[in-house]
C-alpha cells in the first residue's frame, strides 16, 4: 500500500487508465480495482453528517454506484435521529434509489425496519409512492 500511495499522490498528473494500471500493477488486480473504484466514488459522497445536518443541501452522488453506496450506507448506519434528515434526502434522489431503500426497509431481516417505518416522513413517503408496491391489474 506504501507503494500504492505513490500513485495515489500523482494521480492529478496520470491519466485514470495510467492510475488502474499502476496501480494493478503495483499491489495486484484485485486490491488495485477495488482502491481505483473508492478513488472514483470518495468525492461523490456525502458524508453522514452532512446529511444529518443540511439534508437539502448534501451532495448527490452523480454514478448509480456513489447512489447505491449511499442507501446502503443509510440503511446500515441508520438511527432514530438520522431518519428524518435522510428522508428529507431520499426524496433529492432518483425513484430507483427511494425503491431500492424502501423495499430494503420492508425486508423482515432489516433490524431497524421499526424505527424506520414508524417515522412520519417515511410513512407519508409510503403513501405518495404506494404505486411502486402494488401490483399490476391484467
Amino acid at each position: 500500500m506504501e507503494l500504492a500511495s505513490h500513485w495515489l499522490w500523482a494521480k492529478d498528473k496520470i491519466s485514470k487508465n495510467a492510475l488502474k494500471s499502476n496501480l494493478i500493477g503495483t499491489i495486484g488486480a484485485r486490491g488495485g480495482s477495488d482502491l481505483d473504484a473508492y478513488i472514483e466514488l470518495v468525492d461523490q459522497l456525502p458524508r453522514q453528517d452532512e446529511i444529518k445536518s443540511d439534508p437539502m443541501n448534501a451532495k448527490v452522488p452523480n454514478t448509480a454506484s456513489g447512489v447505491v453506496m449511499v442507501v446502503y450506507r443509510a440503511l446500515a448506519t441508520m438511527n432514530a435521529e438520522f431518519v428524518s434528515p435522510w428522508m428529507d434526502y431520499l426524496n433529492r434522489l432518483d425513484k430507483e434509489a427511494q425503491g431500492l431503500f424502501a423495499m430494503q426497509v420492508r425486508n423482515p431481516k432489516y433490524q431497524k425496519q421499526g424505527m424506520v417505518m414508524t417515522n412520519t416522513k417515511f410513512t407519508a413517503w409510503c403513501m405518495a409512492n404506494n404505486y411502486m408496491f402494488t401490483a399490476d391489474k391484467a
